[in-house]
């Protein structure tokens, strides 16, 4: 395959312990194997992953076991990527978010692809043949260096890829694209219609319990804000500072015109200085505290529009599951649901229980 040059990392050069498998997998697609018949040759002859390569030289590790093999969509992303033909690409992801950063995929006539800018692993009109004439249409659309990723919240409690859905049955059903290489995973059959059924009735709790978070926060808002009426505002600090430094002219006057000896005015100024450091760190506080009240303000609102969005809700829709679940894991006839704004909820539980407690 290709990697960075050390010296620049503007420049690929041919990884040549990766390169042969490159051109084996061109190879087989021009002898008319397509990404599936591929995957099954190189796994045969034990040819290891790109995965198995990066953990050799990347800080970033990957999970290998004896489930890591080749797939369809890993030939798929090599043989879509323009970089094996000497070609440069980039505008590939741009970020969306400053703050926290997220990133988008481009749409591929909007990247930037500069030709020839470094030594290529198969000619282009190999790249060319493959790419347009040879590779299935559907796998040339569905397939391309990760664009249009697959959608959803259902993991393969064997190998854990996500699993994909069946509609041209009556009964449609959860299946693992990972099937074709692994007994196992060939076994994964989850029935859309019950797994929905058993979701609507968890989500009806959970929504439940959203209530109950609000609820709970309303409450500690409102004995907070009694609690704290008679604190001191940013506002007035700066006040009370400014007074301070004022006080500080008047003791330098008392000591210039002999109101004052020089240690009297050497201990009311430090009394004074240690004041305003006080404070300075009472305002710092405070203005914490608001930049913590306006994050939370954002979460409770998210909650709140969930629960106004689905409180009376009989039926629940895909949109709706996968609005508020992010993960759905299988353990045996159980499932193990990971729900989204869980991140903010849970403090706010372990709150609730302490209060409970408190109570008994």
């Amino acid at each position: 395959m290709i990697r960075i040059t050390p010296s620049n990392i503007h420049q690929y050069i041919i990884d040549e312990e990766t390169a042969p498998i490159v051109r084996e997998i061109f190879e087989l697609a021009m002898d008319g194997n397509n990404s599936i018949q591929i995957a099954n040759i190189l796994n045969k002859q034990k040819i290891k992953t790109p995965a198995w390569y990066k953990n050799k030289s990347d800080r970033r590790k990957y999970n290998i076991d004896d489930k890591t093999c080749w797939t369809a969509t890993k030939i798929m992303k090599i043989i879509r990527d323009q970089r094996y033909a000497g070609d440069m690409v980039g505008n590939v992801r741009v970020n969306t978010k400053i703050a926290k950063v997220s990133n988008v995929r481009v749409d591929r006539e909007d990247w930037i692809i500069v030709e020839n800018t470094h030594e290529a692993i198969i000619s282009k009109e190999v790249f060319k043949e493959v790419n347009e004439c040879i590779m299935p249409l559907a796998e040339r659309k569905n397939v391309a260096l990760g664009e249009n990723r697959r959608s959803g919240f259902c993991y393969c409690p064997h190998c854990g890829r996500l699993l994909q859905k069946n509609n041209t049955t009556i009964n449609p059903y959860f299946y693992c694209t990972h099937g074709v290489y692994d007994s196992q995973c060939q076994g994964t059959k989850i029935m859309v219609n019950d797994l929905y059924q058993t979701l609507a009735e968890i989500i009806r709790a959970y929504i439940k319990m959203l209530v109950d978070v609000d609820s709970f926060v309303l409450r500690n808002k409102s004995k907070t804000m009694r609690s704290n009426k008679s604190e001191m505002s940013a506002a007035d600090i700066d006040k009370e500072i400014e007074k301070l430094k004022q006080s500080t002219t008047g003791l330098y006057e008392k000591y210039r015109d002999g109101i004052m000896d020089k240690d009297d005015y050497l201990v009311h100024k430090k009394k004074v200085s240690t004041n305003i450091d006080e404070l300075v760190q009472n305002k710092m506080k405070i203005l914490n505290g608001i930049g913590a009240k306006q994050e939370q303000l954002v979460w409770e609102e998210e909650i709140r529009n969930v629960i106004q969005s689905y409180k009376d809700k009989e039926t629940y829709s895909e949109k709706d599951f996968n609005n508020l679940i992010s993960r759905v894991d299988f353990e045996g006839e159980a499932i193990k649901i990971k729900w989204r704004f869980m991140d903010h909820i849970e403090p706010v539980l372990r709150m609730m229980l302490f209060s409970e407690k408190q109570a008994m």
